[in-house]
């Protein structure tokens, strides 16, 4: 049997977060509720949706700075033509 390491549960959290986030983006979903319907449908260990919760409320919570940052060092893309799995 493979031995789960913490780098394998991130890895697992953060394609949970994509998900999550890119939902909350394309449909306009709450986060929540986007994180919450990927658990039905895909029932992740509970373990690596904590982290996933984590870094979906961060990148919610900083998107305006993320932009700013993404400006500041790509300005001839604006944010806004980028495809969202980009930003």
């Amino acid at each position: 049997m493979p031995t789960i390491t913490s780098t394998h549960l991130r890895r697992n959290s953060r394609a949970l977060a994509l998900q999550s986030l890119y939902a909350w983006d394309v449909a306009g979903h709450a986060v929540d509720a986007s994180l919450g319907w990927l658990m039905e449908e895909e029932d992740p260990p509970k373990d690596i949706t904590g982290y996933a919760l984590e870094l979906m409320q961060g990148v919610v919570n900083e998107y305006v700075g993320i932009d700013g940052l993404i400006h500041k060092h790509a300005p001839v893309w604006p944010v806004s033509q980028l495809a969202v799995v980009d930003r």
